[in-house]
């Protein structure tokens, strides 16, 4: 005979029962898994945007190395689901070398921190984008104080690190044959740039180039607070005009000296 009421006897149950359901709801899962074949996956992986893919590395051990091979890396670039990040490097905070990248996302806007512990000696280096990559060029470390930005002793570095943002790990490339400590990497040639509209006041303001786009970082201290500007033009148009598309959002708590230190890179993710 059942002595519960309708509904009761199943409450009952999932309370009392709930490792069980979990281990079912596990096994479920993965024989979802099991049955969805890689390229099936991998395709449906690689529309995901940036921000999601980060996540995707957390889900399991098969889903992070389905999304770290070079495969997968090139079926992003050959496809039409990436979109563009400009990455700023090399601000300072408290008198130290800021551990981590703000990266922005272009598209929506919105401003994102990446742990770079690697960088917090090391401050006036280069940067440069190479397909889904940041190499980070030279730069200095103080020869006294661990991270703290010393101009008066200091070590020039010749050494190149190679930062990945998919998955935010970093390694070692080969060393340049001189050392150099300046936060410029490459030449451009303009015969024409208008003002920009964000922050006129910045004699240092940091310029990166991608396909038809010009982005512009601008940082100035006024009235005891560091502010920033980030715009952009399309030198494709007839008419250069350029386009707010960020400001006031990283540098309220950074010193005055990232006007002078900062770097850019633009990568398409």
């Amino acid at each position: 005979m059942d002595y519960f009421s309708y509904g009761m006897k199943e409450k009952f149950w999932r309370r009392n029962n709930r490792r069980l359901l979990t281990f079912e709801e596990t096994q479920k899962n993965n024989s979802m898994n099991v049955c969805l074949p890689d390229d099936i996956l991998e395709m449906c992986l690689v529309r995901l945007l940036l921000t999601s893919l980060a996540n995707v590395l957390l889900v399991c051990k098969k889903w992070r190395n389905l999304t770290t091979t070079p495969r997968f890396m090139q079926m992003r670039r050959e496809g039409l689901f990436q979109s563009p990040w400009l990455f700023l490097f090399g601000v300072v905070k408290d008198g130290y070398c800021f551990g981590k990248i703000h990266g922005l996302d272009v598209s929506p806007a919105q401003w994102h921190k990446i742990d770079a512990q690697f960088l917090r000696v090391r401050f006036l280096f280069s940067v440069a984008s190479i397909w889904d990559d940041v190499f980070i060029v030279g730069g200095c470390s103080s020869l006294t104080i661990f991270g703290r930005v010393d101009k008066s002793s200091f070590k020039t570095h010749n050494r190149v690190l190679v930062f990945s943002p998919l998955t935010k790990s970093w390694h070692k490339a080969a060393s340049m044959k001189y050392a150099r400590s300046s936060p410029i990497l490459g030449i451009s040639e303009v015969s024409y740039l208008d003002r920009s509209v964000g922050a006129p006041m910045d004699g240092n303001a940091a310029f990166v180039s991608d396909k038809n786009l010009i982005f512009v970082v601008e940082m100035f201290k006024i009235f005891g607070q560091v502010l920033d500007f980030v715009t952009t033009c399309d030198v494709s148009d007839t008419g250069i005009n350029w386009i707010h598309v960020s400001r006031n959002h990283v540098a309220q708590d950074l010193d005055a000296s990232s006007c002078l230190t900062k770097s850019l890179a633009v990568l398409h993710l």
